[in-house]
């Protein structure tokens, strides 16, 4: 007979339930002393092991968790995710990675492949992340979290067309996930779309009420904002690369680099060739900068899109070529001659791209560009997502920044629907 005190087999069921008694009055630790308890009689016992995991993980006791599930899980496929869990939270990201590889070799399935694309998401290894939100979307098509997670994923590394796909379908779920509106206007934010960014906010702002704050400050950001986002840019132009050319010269007519190269041609009479330093701003797939190739001693082009920077590499035309945005690829060294053939049409306001490349350019240098025409006065962000600008500011903001304005004239590069754009062509040269 068991001495005083002494716990059975028969005081197994009685524990469970204290522990579960525990567990649904809050008494997280008293309900952990219980599953221990009635796992030390029961050791076998996975389900109880489980209960005790997760009230140690509610405890936030992650060495305990790992120790109470790490060996066993070596058998016990079911332990593999609340251990991975554990793991994570301790910041063994790397070893819940390998846990959890191990088990998909086993079972296959959306869930596991989802923790994986989080996973690699904290250790960096972004391309690993994506290739398992693909796996999971296959498996698990129409689990909301997972929707979320993946468009919120693709969101932050600038994939804004999957990423507004993703969070559409999110949407439209038998049960969103909270905050999928709050993600849908920062996605429409980012694609310059402020009137569709506005009416998520205001929705979020309508469901989450304590999150006001929080909106007003995006709904102000998204009100100051003069340009196009970065990720806007890119995202179009990425999609657009493989057909720019044939579109823009066939379909567009459009002829940018022959009206810059005609604006120019009078001030560059005697240069000798490969003498210049240039700068072509927004430069695509290589277009704008091939009529002065003759003329570099060196070229740089910069252009937002890795695929658009992919087809001005083929042209063998650029020394260097870079993703970085107009100024800071101002800044990497001094320029004769600053290009930005249809490229300014994607800026605002241009004042501190102008003080930058004053700065940048040698003395006597040139700033040479395309715009649409705007309003009357200042720049209007139009329709198409392009921006129009006035020909007083264009005059105002080359003058107040230390330019001598050489061609200031009516232009057009390109049509549409048939009919020219009317726009200017402008010509400056830094103050000697």
């Amino acid at each position: 007979m068991p001495q005083e005190g002494q716990m059975t087999t028969d005081n197994f069921p009685v524990l469970v339930q204290k522990g579960h008694d525990a567990r649904e009055s809050g008494d997280l630790e008293g309900a952990a002393d219980f599953f221990a308890e009635a796992l030390a009689l029961e050791p076998d016992d996975l389900s109880l092991r489980l209960f005790l995991a997760d009230t140690l993980m509610a405890l936030r006791n992650f060495p305990a968790t790992i120790a109470l599930l790490e060996k066993p899980a070596e058998n016990h496929p079911m332990l593999v995710p609340l251990l991975a869990e554990a793991l994570e939270a301790e910041g063994k990201h790397a070893q819940a990675a390998s846990w959890l590889e191990h088990q998909l070799i086993r079972r296959p399935s959306g869930h596991l492949h989802h923790h994986l694309a989080r996973i690699h998401t904290a250790l960096g290894n972004i391309g690993d992340a994506r290739e398992h939100y693909a796996q999971a979307l296959f498996l698990t098509p129409y689990d909301a979290v997972l929707l979320f997670h993946a468009a919120a994923f693709h969101l932050t590394h600038g994939w804004l067309g999957p990423a507004l796909d993703l969070a559409q379908r999110a949407l439209r779920c038998a049960n969103p996930p909270d905050g999928i509106h709050l993600l849908m206007g920062d996605i429409w934010t980012r694609m310059a779309e402020a009137d569709k960014a506005m009416r998520h906010y205001q929705m979020h702002r309508t469901q989450c009420p304590q999150d006001g704050d929080i909106i007003t400050l995006r709904i102000m950001a998204l009100a100051d904002s003069p340009n196009l986002s970065p990720d806007f840019v890119r995202g179009v132009f990425d999609q657009y690369a493989d057909r720019f050319d044939a579109d823009l010269v066939n379909k567009l007519q459009y002829h940018g680099p022959l009206v810059i190269s005609q604006a120019l041609a009078p001030f560059l009479v005697g240069c000798a060739p490969k003498s210049l330093a240039i700068l072509d701003l927004g430069c695509g797939t290589g277009l704008s900068g091939e009529p002065f190739a003759p003329l570099a001693a060196r070229m740089d082009g910069c252009d937002l899109s890795p695929k658009m920077l992919e087809k001005a590499e083929g042209r063998h035309i650029y020394t260097q070529l870079s993703t970085e945005d107009f100024i800071p690829a101002m800044r990497h060294g001094t320029w004769d001659l600053v290009l930005a053939v249809d490229a300014f049409v994607y800026v605002g306001a241009l004042s501190d791209i102008f003080a930058v490349a004053a700065e940048t350019l040698r003395p006597g240098g040139f700033l040479a560009a395309t715009f649409e025409a705007g309003p009357d006065t200042g720049f209007i962000r139009k329709p198409c997502k392009r921006f129009g600008h006035a020909e007083t500011y264009l005059r105002e903001t080359a003058l107040a920044s230390g330019f001598d304005i050489l061609v200031l004239e009516t232009a057009s590069s390109r049509m549409e629907k048939r009919e020219p754009v009317s726009g200017f062509v402008m010509v400056c040269q830094k103050r000697l």
